[in-house]
């Protein structure tokens, strides 16, 4: 497995929870502007008029989850979700990726692989990813 010094372990922790936090935070302040909107306009409404909000399931966001290549001699990381797009880079084994559930085919998981400190974002076979 690639060495990782512990400032790089610390900062990656730190992206991730600044992440689900800014997720929420943003979660919040949509729904007070929502229910702010829905007040403004009842209020601009006649008496008889009863209106409620409809109401719409969210749909659960998977995240961004950490995860390590496996079980091959190396991973092909790809413009698209298909084997037949073109490779943007190849990932040595043992290596940590972002892997972005929700952006996730039924094949393959949207990664986003640092290489020398350039970030490039692709897709990669889900079979030779652990993640966790």
């Amino acid at each position: 497995m690639a060495k990782s010094s512990k400032k790089e372990v610390v900062e990656e922790v730190v992206e991730e929870v600044v992440e689900e936090v800014v997720e929420e935070v943003v979660e919040e302040v949509v729904e007070e502007v929502v229910e702010e909107v829905v007040e403004e306009v009842v209020e601009d409404l006649p008496p008889h008029v009863d209106v409620k909000p409809d109401i719409v399931e969210k749909k659960k966001s998977l995240g961004v989850k950490t995860g390590v290549i496996f079980n091959c001699n190396a991973l092909r990381l790809r413009e698209g979700a298909n084997i037949r797009t073109r490779p943007m880079a190849i990932i040595p084994v043992d290596t940590r990726v972002k892997v972005n559930l929700d952006n996730s085919t039924e094949s393959f998981y949207e990664v986003t692989y640092i290489n020398d400190g350039v970030s490039l974002t692709g897709f990669c076979l889900k079979e030779f990813i652990k993640v966790g």
